[in-house]
């Protein structure tokens, strides 16, 4: 069991930005096995019922990601996008 409270650190053995992940969530994504937690919170936002938050990456997101444009950020929150938008 490990715990993420920072997209970058700690850093794994080869440099790379620390990897944790839910296994009951993030493995059936393509790359899910190589997330992390707060970098898929990082992405959280409120978009189009259609838009996506994928793919699946570690580290923080530049704040240009195309992700951001045209949504809402909603702080970390999934439950506001997952559950509002019903």
């Amino acid at each position: 069991m490990d715990i993420a409270y920072d997209m970058d650190l700690p850093k794994e053995t080869n440099g790379t930005p620390n990897a944790v992940f839910n296994p009951w969530l993030e493995a059936h994504f393509e790359n899910g096995v190589n997330s992390n937690c707060m970098t898929c919170h990082q992405r959280a936002i409120w978009t189009e019922p259609d838009a996506t938050f994928l793919p699946i990456t570690r580290g923080a997101a530049p704040a240009n990601d195309p992700i951001f444009r045209n949504s809402t950020k909603v702080d970390f929150l999934w439950s506001l996008p997952l559950e509002g938008n019903n």
